[in-house]
């Protein structure tokens, strides 16, 4: 039997690497025909809404929402521990790929405890979300990606943020939205585009053979247009 089709080795390394990433576009729209699931809070005012990243990816998720939520209509914590305050009155968000993670295990059951709405948005199989509690809301995963999805992050948070005073299907239609756009720049960001039509590949192009060093005169935590610097 020919393992090529499971191990990768029948694929160009371009396409293997390029996997999940074509698949956040789809991430998206999952996301968007499922907001019945965040209906329980839709319209809640509460105290705080405290998001705890797993991993870094999820952290500068995080970070990005509360930039693009900005002013803040309730209290956003984005923490790595859950905040003794939290209570009966909070909504507690533990997101991030990693599929185990037991200080967040911990966090999402004493939230649960505590009376707090929770909201797992994570990997699909793994001892994390074999730990989440029966009444956590659990965003969903598509089936045939394994890989990191930052887009998947964002995606939820903001629907998180959003559907509290927001209309659940006006919701769903920007994620609509948003989620072709996506499709349309990962299409010219194919590995069977070449260098005349694929940014990807023209970036690459420029700085190979460089030195490349980022730098940055914007605080990378703080996204309002005020706090620039």
């Amino acid at each position: 039997m020919d393992n090529g089709y499971y191990d990768g080795s029948a694929y160009d390394a371009e396409t293997v690497r390029f996997f999940d990433v074509a698949h956040e576009g789809s991430q998206i729209r999952l996301l968007a025909n499922s907001l019945e699931a965040l209906r329980p809070i839709s319209g809640m005012r509460p105290r705080s809404v405290v998001i705890l990243a797993t991993e870094q990816v999820a952290r500068a998720a995080a970070d990005f929402v509360v930039g693009l939520a900005e002013p803040l209509r309730v209290p956003i914590v984005v923490a790595e521990a859950l905040p003794q305050f939290v209570g009966a009155l909070d909504i507690v968000v533990v997101v991030g790929d990693k599929g185990e993670c037991d200080w967040a295990s911990q966090a999402l059951i004493s939230a649960d405890k505590r009376g707090a709405s929770t909201i797992f948005i994570g990997p699909s199989s793994g001892p994390l979300v074999d730990d989440v509690p029966a009444s956590t809301v659990v965003a969903p995963t598509l089936p045939t990606a394994a890989g990191p999805s930052p887009a998947r992050c964002i995606a939820a948070l903001y629907a998180i943020v959003e559907v509290l005073e927001g209309d659940c299907e006006f919701i769903a239609r920007r994620l609509e939205e948003v989620a072709s756009a996506v499709d349309r720049e990962l299409v010219l960001l194919s590995p069977e585009s070449d260098s005349t039509t694929n940014p990807g590949r023209q970036l690459r192009e420029f700085v190979e053979g460089c030195l490349v060093i980022h730098s940055c005169g914007v605080d990378p935590h703080a996204y309002s247009s005020q706090r620039q610097r």
